[in-house]
């Protein structure tokens, strides 16, 4: 059976999350503003792989055109299965319609490599980020 990336509610991603990232299943800021998108890609009925974007700027910049990705994960055994893309490239697609210019996220070290794989680059210095670690700025165009 193909994948499946549909709009999901914010709180369908919390066990997944919890799961692949670590995170406590709750509500994060922007979580339910009406231009935030949650996406999910399900197999055979299972979500397999989350991502969220926010009409949100880099901290210390007033880009009124970026957009943060957010939530990004993909369950173990699905990972470079291209779902995590999937799911990624339907963010890309919203933040395009809804005229953004560009999108960022604060990186896992090993999720590094995949960004760069679609067109993100990587800055070099690397944020000890509490409570989540070691986190590297990446960002893109749309």
């Amino acid at each position: 059976m193909p994948a499946e990336c549909r709009v999901i509610d914010y709180s369908d991603q919390y066990p997944l999350r919890a799961t692949v990232l670590g995170q406590a299943a709750s509500p994060k800021p922007g979580d339910d503003a009406p231009d935030t998108l949650h996406v999910g890609v399900y197999i055979d009925g299972q979500l397999v792989s989350i991502a969220s974007v926010y009409h949100e700027p880099p901290p210390d910049s007033t880009d009124a055109g970026a957009w943060r990705l957010r939530g990004m994960a993909t369950l173990p055994d699905a990972q470079g299965k291209g779902y995590g893309r999937l799911a990624l490239s339907r963010c890309i697609d919203h933040v395009r319609a809804s005229a953004g210019t560009r999108i960022w996220c604060n990186a896992r070290a090993g999720a590094v490599d995949f960004y760069r794989a679609l067109g993100f680059s990587a800055h070099a210095n690397a944020q000890d980020v509490p409570g989540h670690g070691i986190r590297y700025y990446c960002e893109r165009p749309v």
